[in-house]
């Protein structure tokens, strides 16, 4: 038998929550009573069930999570199309504003794909939706990813160069490469994988979006713009675009399908009509005749619309034909997956997911579709949509499902869903291919969203959520083999060498630089020395934290406060949060602090505040906060701070609960936790407090950061403790705050913010909020820290990795360095150019400074110093094999400039 984990376990409870509980019509805002509804349904879940023991329930949780952030003071949803506007106003601010020259972002990392204490997970970067081709080349071909845009590769996957950071938002679900002028790409821009249980009331990756038609490039990446295929936010659902085709005969006819049914054009984009009003699972090219395409429509259960089929078209989508396939259109099957074999045009298949989401059966057509078979079903195959060997039920087939064709063989395919299975009998019997944990050799990250072969080098690709794996030959085995001591036959490459981890939050160790610790959702924790990236933990990484003194004490989580500390570095973690989390309530994020003044004092944010005085072996509850409404626990804690250096003061906010009736509160111990006042006053109590600052040194300022969409509602800060409170929200875009950080003993109180569209800060002076994201890409900044000795700001990006940037307030040596960079006007000439760069400076250097060089991934290429005296300077970097995006950070006593260059073979 197969090893049996408890992350296989399933219930059909589980399944009856999700599909029943998150049937919400498509509105542009959904009613408090709706939204509080599926909070209480999901709560009566959870404490009815041991979350180990179950599957398919995250997605639910991570939406409830990010959306009760952003709920409007009356509970109901925000219209979306405010943050899309924001997000299109600030992406025009960074382009065209020289406003922001104090900031200087660039990536730190991950910077590979990081070895495991838990050789049994398959770890990665990040979820890849799509794959692309070269029409001519192998080595180049583009992926469009989940959270991070659309990224290029000239050498096979080896170097990947980011190419649309420009684009307001970074959800990617297709590209379409032009076979004549490759420099041209057409983007489905939104996350189609949502679509299956439906986006406005399934948030799991952390959006306030939903999709925004198709974008379009002429020069290669380096400036987008928008089809005339766009929708308003407030269409929901129907603003998500799947698949785009390009008629290679006539490449100014597209075809693109979607929610909305399917549309063309005969101007490359320019226009479109809408041909078809079914919702669109895919469409397939067919390889000999491009003007033959098939498209499966699709229903939802869980919202009841559409229907279920195959329909074909002749003349590249003027007209269309419904086959007659068998395939039920309602309460049966969900989704269809098409693949054509490469090898003969006439062979069709069809995988199709059923109502609970798990496999209903395989439709084979070996005459192009004019016929069709039925070679296995549910009742008669293993169930290969399953997170094991295929005897539970269930599945994510309306997440994840790919099918591909061999290339040589008609009657060889692959699928892949949690798991890769594959078939020599066109469907009719099935053998394991991966596994998503590696008790059994070489596999692939679990959920699989697009297999794709390409035939210039005879490779095939899987897009997954931890990134992208290629192999050149798909291996089968039979579980009963694979259960007696046999291996998976398929070797995978990974080529997921992409900043593109989503991240909740990052810790430092204050004394040491170059030690971080961060948690990111679907990858774990990782954990970073001046050597090297590990991951640790396991599932979701949630709230970290490092000893300030000794960064080999680090403490990380996964969902709802469970709590680990490691004393060896990372190497090892032991459990230490089983008092509190057993008695008490924690959030999805739960936070932790480390005392500053007494490293082994540790605090946890549950429903009350629980305090360690040795590191997190023993714990006392040092609040007792009036419970929720029906409740016998407080509600959760969003964020705390200890203010330093009287961490007497202890300063709390709970968060915003409009199912069990209770609003946001803010609490204030003068004495460390005996008594507390109730603050609120003052706050804006019907929006979520998502973030709590001391000012560190002589400033008494507290700070509490808002969610929501009420414009002029992010920012208040109180200098007496909570009596009074000021609103200094100022020219803060409206879309939620998720962090703030005071730069300890900066003259004049420098702030930094974290939100849906970037970094801003603000002090005294200014009076205003000033946009400090320069190279920083159009993602969600989640956390922020600062690194006092070096002088950085750094940011944890929910989907694009840890960045580093120079403080806006930096000390009388730094500023003189700060004002010496910026006076040399660094150029670098060509760029792009194929690797020999020529760097002139505005004037003669007057003292030497250092030059670092950083990829992509935060890795540091080369470290040299130039001397005093030098204005140009050859750069060659081309004969290293290195290619696409780098960054040039000169650096003088702690300031940075960061100028970026880009090598093109």
């Amino acid at each position: 038998m197969i090893k049996t984990h408890k992350y296989l376990l399933q219930s059909a409870l589980v399944f009856a929550f999700i599909f029943l509980h998150c049937a919400v019509s498509a509105q542009s805002k959904m009613q408090e009573s709706n939204f509080s509804k599926l909070e209480k349904e999901y709560d009566q879940f959870r404490n009815q069930n041991d979350l180990d023991n179950v599957k398919a329930w995250k997605w639910q949780a991570r939406w409830l999570d990010f959306q009760s952030k952003r709920l409007n003071p009356d509970g109901s949803m925000s219209n979306p199309d405010i943050f899309l506007q924001e997000a299109v106003n600030v992406s025009q601010i960074k382009k065209n504003s020289s406003a922001q020259k104090s900031s200087n972002w660039s990536p730190v990392g991950p910077n590979f794909l990081y070895p495991s204490n838990f050789p049994d997970r398959q770890h990665g970067m990040g979820r890849i939706n799509t794959i692309a081709f070269h029409p001519s080349d192998s080595n180049i071909f583009w992926v469009g990813v989940a959270q991070g845009g659309v990224w290029k590769t000239i050498d096979g996957g080896q170097n990947w160069n980011p190419i649309s950071d420009n684009l307001p938002i970074m959800r990617i679900s297709d590209i379409a490469v032009d076979p004549v002028n490759p420099n041209i790409l057409y983007v489905s821009v939104g996350d189609y994988a949502y679509i299956g249980v439906a986006l406005d009331t399934d948030d799991r990756k952390r959006h306030t979006h939903y999709g925004m038609g198709v974008y379009k490039t002429t020069d290669g990446g380096n400036t987008w713009a928008p089809t005339g295929l766009t929708f308003n936010q407030t269409q929901l659902d129907v603003s998500l675009t799947r698949r785009v085709l390009i008629d290679p005969n006539n490449t100014q006819n597209l075809l693109a399908g979607g929610v909305n049914g399917i549309y063309r054009s005969t101007d490359a984009g320019a226009n479109w009509t809408q041909i078809n009003d079914s919702l669109i699972w895919d469409l397939v090219q067919d390889p000999v005749n491009p003007n033959v395409i098939y498209a499966a429509t699709g229903y939802l259960a869980n919202r009841n619309i559409g229907t279920a089929g195959i329909i074909k078209s002749v003349d590249f989508g003027q007209s269309w034909s419904i086959l007659n396939t068998g395939i039920p259109g309602k309460n049966a099957v969900q989704r269809i997956k098409l693949a054509i074999a490469p090898s003969d045009n006439n062979a069709i298949y069809a995988l199709a997911c059923g109502m609970s989401r798990g496999y209903y059966a395989l439709y084979f057509s070996d005459d192009a579709g004019a016929t069709w078979n039925q070679q296995s079903n549910s009742s008669n195959a293993p169930n290969i949509l399953h997170w094991g060997s295929g005897s539970g039920s269930g599945g994510q087939g309306t997440y994840d499902l790919s099918l591909l064709v061999d290339a040589g063989n008609k009657f060889r395919i692959m699928t892949g869903g949690i798991n890769i299975w594959g078939s020599d009998d066109a469907g009719g019997s099935w053998k394991g291919a991966s596994y998503w944990l590696g008790y059994y050799g070489s596999s692939v990250h679990a959920d699989h969203h697009f297999f794709a072969y390409n035939p210039l080098n005879q490779a095939y690709y899987m897009c997954h959520d931890g990134g992208l794996s290629k192999t050149y030959q798909v291996g089968f085995e039979t579980w009963t083999n694979i259960n007696n001591g046999a291996t998976w036959p398929t070797v995978w490459t990974d080529l997921s060498d992409m900043q593109i981890t989503s991240y909740y939050r990052v810790g430092l160790s204050i004394a040491n630089p170059g030690y971080l610790v961060a948690g990111s959702q679907d990858n774990s924790t990782t954990v970073k020395t001046p050597g090297s990236w590990l991951n640790v933990i396991g599932g979701d990484g949630m709230d970290c934290a490092m000893d300030p003194i000794n960064p080999d004490i680090i403490y990380g989580s996964s969902q709802y406060g469970n709590f680990y500390r490691s004393d060896d570095g990372g190497q090892n973690f032991n459990y230490i949060s089983s008092t509190p989390s057993n008695s008490d309530e924690g959030g999805w994020t739960t936070p932790i602090e480390v005392n500053i003044s007494n490293p082994t004092n540790l605090y946890l944010g549950y429903g009350d505040l629980w305090k360690s005085t040795d590191r997190g072996d023993n714990w006392t509850s040092i609040s007792n906060f009036p419970n929720m409404s029906g409740s016998n626990v407080a509600p959760p804690i969003s964020d705390f701070d200890l203010d330093f250096p009287n961490d007497n003061k202890i300063y709390v906010a709970s968060r915003l609960y409009f199912s069990r009736s209770t609003l946001s509160k803010f609490w204030v111990s003068t004495n460390g936790g005996s008594n507390w006042n109730n603050r609120t006053n003052g706050l804006p109590d019907s929006l979520f407090f998502t973030s709590v600052e001391c000012a560190r040194g002589s400033s008494d300022a507290v700070y509490v950061t808002l969610g929501g969409f009420e414009d002029g509602e992010k920012v208040y800060v109180t200098t007496n403790d909570g009596m009074n409170w000021q609103n200094i929200s100022y020219n803060l875009p409206n879309v939620p705050v998720n962090v703030i950080v005071h730069q300890e003993s900066s003259p004049l109180n420098t702030i930094y913010v974290g939100t849906d569209v970037g970094v801003y800060y603000s002090n005294d002076t200014l009076g205003s909020w000033e946009l400090f994201s320069t190279n920083l890409p159009n993602v969600i900044v989640s956390d922020l820290e600062i690194d006092y000795i070096n002088q950085k700001l750094y940011a944890a990006t929910f989907g694009r990795g840890i960045w580093l940037s120079d403080l806006a307030s930096q000390s009388p040596v730094a500023l003189e360095a700060k004002a010496l960079l910026n006076s040399l006007e660094i150029k670098a000439y060509p760029n792009p150019n194929s690797g020999d760069f020529t760097l002139k400076f505005n004037k003669a250097l007057e003292s030497e400074i250092e030059m670092e060089i950083v990829d992509v991934m935060g890795r540091k290429i080369q470290n040299r110093i130039i001397q005093k005296g030098v204005s140009t300077l050859p750069l060659s970097l081309g004969q290293n094999g290195i290619n696409g995006l780098l960054y040039l950070r000169f650096k003088k006593d702690n300031a940075s400039e960061v100028l970026k260059i880009i090598i093109e073979p």
